[in-house]
């Protein structure tokens, strides 16, 4: 399969909340190209291994991945590589602003709440995983027929 094709499987499995797995296919792809693509790609992978840290519970290796993941995407246009770009850096912005956030002021959990089937996830946990869940890629959608 070529680049195009593993591209978009690794932008279906992100979107579907396999972060490692999506990652695993840019990789491959990332291997063999050239600037621009390949700090793109760059950009992509540390975004998708960033949420699978912190699905984990792995919040400074979240964070520091998606500040070297800023680092290689910042120079991009909005839209690159077929997606809106710049709506996913602001998705996954306002995500480390939220969780830096409650990283500062983590709500404490009732007593009375500990008992209730959450699969022993607090609510700051359940709230960081909600608001993944949001993190997409969205496709560019073609330019308007001038004709």
């Amino acid at each position: 399969m070529g680049h195009q094709g593993l591209f978009w499987i690794g932008v279906k499995l992100f979107n579907e909340g396999e972060f490692f797995e999506a990652h695993e296919l840019w990789e491959e792809i990332w291997r063999e190209s050239e600037e621009p693509d390949r700090s793109f790609y760059q950009g992509l992978i540390q975004i998708a291994v960033a949420l699978a840290h912190l699905e984990r519970g792995n919040v400074i290796g979240f964070h520091r991945l998606i500040d070297r993941a800023e680092e290689h995407l910042a120079e991009f246009p909005p839209a690159f590589g077929g997606i809106r770009l710049a709506e996913l850096r602001r998705q996954v912005t306002e995500l480390a602003q939220w969780v830096a956030a409650v990283e500062r002021n983590p709500q404490p959990q009732p007593e009375e709440d500990r008992c209730r089937p959450n699969n022993g996830m607090d609510d700051n946990k359940l709230s960081i995983l909600s608001l993944m869940s949001g993190v997409k890629i969205t496709i560019e959608e073609e330019a308007p027929d001038q004709t």
